[in-house]
């Protein structure tokens, strides 16, 4: 079986500040977001903060991507993809139907 996580934090990945600072707590899971913590203006920032993650067991790391209906979903498929030894867990984002 694999890590217990009995602690999560989800962190924008636009702040390079506050990934840093997640790293020095202790927490059992790290969760990267890509997604609603993340301005759209600052979504390729995010993008590239990503790609500079180095992965530090035994924290668990994972990523939150964008909805399949946005434009940023391909991206952040593609992404995560490329870069998979960043994370260990993907998390889906909400699902949500408009009329």
């Amino acid at each position: 079986m694999g890590l217990k996580v009995t602690s999560k934090l989800s962190v924008p990945l636009s702040s390079e500040k506050m990934i840093a600072k997640a790293n020095t707590l202790n927490i059992s899971q790290l969760i990267f977001d890509l997604e609603d913590s993340v301005i759209n203006e600052d979504k390729e920032i995010a993008r590239s903060n990503f790609k500079k993650i180095k992965y530090q067991s035994p924290v668990s790391h994972a990523v939150r991507i964008n909805p399949i209906q946005s434009q940023d979903f391909e991206k952040d498929l593609e992404l995560i993809n490329n870069f998979n030894n960043n994370y260990d867990r993907i998390v889906i984002p909400k699902i949500g139907i408009r009329d």
